[in-house]
Order: C-alpha cells, then structure tokens, then sequence
C-alpha cells in the first residue's frame, strides 16, 4: 500500500490483534507514571486483555486508578530501526474481570489460544483478567503517518443474532 493511501484504522486493527505483548502504562498512588511489561491477548471485538497478578505494582495501581495505556508494536524487520516500525497506544480503563463475571471463561480460552504457557498460572488465585474499555488509539506508523482513532473505528462491532 503506498502511503498516499495509508489506512490508519486497518493498519491500527492488525497492530493490536496481532501483539502479543506491550508496555502497560499505569498512575502510581502520587499520579506519576509507571510502566511494566505485560502479554496480552484481545476479545472478539479486539479490546485488549491482560492476565495480572495482584502481587505486581500495576495491578495495585490498577486497584485505585483504571486508566492505563498500552503500547503494542509490530513486528520490525531484523536490523531495522525499532523506532521506524508501527505502533499502537491502547488508551482507556483496564477493569478486572472476576473469575464468576460473565465471559470470563471466553476471556480466559482466548488469553490462553495466545499464551498457552500461562495455563501453568493463570489459575492461581492471585492472577486476574483485566479487559480494557478502549478510548481510543494513537497510532505512530513512520514520518507524517501519525493517526488519532476512536474506539468506534478499532473495535468491532457485535454481531447480530
């Protein structure tokens, strides 16, 4: 696709369907940042999940303020600068999934299609699922192909029936 015809919503979709980890931006106590390394997964309209453990600062973060950010990028080429390469920031609110919510278990099959490795955790009783309710994304996809989207044109929309 040439640039003249760069295709912000499509480009920031495959970015965030296809990460499968980020940099998780956070507010500590004080409302300073902090940011961690998480794997993520998304949901059938493509918002976000994380699986966190309640020992980790940004799960305690999370526990007093939601909003957070998360930074997906793809893939670079070896030897390619990283900074050349597309990237998303995820921005809204990260709120816990309760292992008795409804969609959990769905939630759940889909972190683990992604990170199978997390079933050896992702039962124990401090790890949760977080879904994040997306505001919208700042996609950064090279020189002058900068886009600000809504969670209108990222997610998809229900399927009816």
């Amino acid at each position: 696709m040439a640039d003249d015809e760069f295709d912000a919503v499509d480009l920031a979709r495959r970015i965030v369907r296809s990460a499968t980890t980020a940099a998780l931006g956070t507010l500590t106590a004080d409302g300073g940042p902090f940011v961690s390394f998480v794997t993520v997964a998304t949901d059938v309209d493509g918002a976000p999940i994380v699986l966190l453990s309640a020992l980790a600062a940004h799960s305690r973060n999370l526990g007093r303020d939601d909003r957070a950010s998360l930074m997906m990028q793809a893939p670079a080429g070896e030897g390619d600068d990283p900074l050349t390469g597309a990237r998303a920031t995820v921005v809204g609110r990260l709120r816990r999934v309760g292992r008795d919510d409804l969609g959990h278990d769905g939630l759940m099959a889909r972190f683990l299609s992604r990170h199978p490795k997390a079933e050896g955790y992702a039962g124990f009783g401090d790890f949760s699922l977080y879904r994040m309710a997306v505001d919208g994304v700042h996609l950064v996809a090279g020189f002058g192909r900068i886009a600000r989207l809504s969670a209108d044109e990222i997610l998809e929309p229900p399927v009816a029936g």
